[in-house]
């Protein structure tokens, strides 16, 4: 498991107004099966994953549409306080959750301050 943070949360995030090709194109980038997406507000608000513009493709949903029609909101996270059990706590969510490749790590109004990895 690796926290990305600074430059490199840049390539785990896109805002919803984005469309699903770009998201595409930042997942192939990051490397890890999804995209956070966020609002105006740095905040997050989904994500996208590999399945769900799939699956969204299959329904007929052109890769033109944005991101904000088709994301999960119904996402796991975790709250950056307390620091001290941070590691602790991602790996209890990467262990509990298997499909789970990238969770967002978010202060107390969603806003998005580093992403835990389960790969590189």
């Amino acid at each position: 498991m690796l926290i990305k943070k600074g430059i490199e949360l840049n390539d785990f995030f896109i805002v919803s107004d984005a469309s699903i090709t770009d998201a595409m194109l930042k997942i192939e980038k990051n490397g890890n099966r999804g995209t956070l997406v966020i609002n105006n507000n740095n905040q997050v608000i989904g994500i996208a994953t590999d399945g769900d513009i799939r699956k969204s493709l299959i329904r007929g949903v052109l890769p033109n549409t944005l991101l904000k029609d088709i994301l999960n909101t119904n996402f796991k996270f975790i709250d950056r306080s307390p620091e001290s059990t941070l590691a602790e706590r991602l790996k209890k969510i990467f262990d509990l959750y298997s499909e789970l490749e990238i969770v967002p790590i978010v202060d107390d109004t969603m806003k998005l301050i580093s992403v835990a990895t389960r790969r590189n």
